[in-house]
């Protein structure tokens, strides 16, 4: 089964509107909430307003939290440093098994390049 993995970056471009089988880390749900009273442009508050109505009414977003399987990916990599952006990539990983596919999905580059 494939499973899509979203950031913050893809959660305010509308990517959880996209793919079925979304996961959502806890982390990406705190980025949220402090985007929405932040001194952040009111665009991309409004973005982040909107896709918690959305991720609350949707029925194929499920969440992960971060359990000792996703510790370990983070110990397992060094070039993973104690950042929100990395512990979301050890997540990821951390769902993958021989059973389902993980798709890492965002919309900054550089954090793509470091799942990758």
């Amino acid at each position: 089964m494939n499973y899509y993995f979203l950031d913050t970056s893809a959660v305010l471009n509308g990517a959880y509107k996209k793919f079925n089988n979304v996961w959502i880390s806890p982390i990406v749900l705190m980025e949220l909430e402090n985007i929405k009273t932040s001194q952040k442009d009111e665009q991309v508050k409004y973005l982040a307003r909107q896709a918690v109505r959305d991720i609350i009414s949707a029925t194929d977003i499920h969440f992960i939290t971060t359990n000792t399987h996703a510790k370990w990916k983070f110990k397992k990599y060094p070039i993973l440093q104690d950042i929100h952006d990395h512990w979301l990539i050890a997540e990821a990983a951390a769902l993958k098994t021989h059973d389902n596919e993980v798709h890492f999905v965002t919309s900054d580059g550089a954090q793509y390049l470091i799942a990758k």
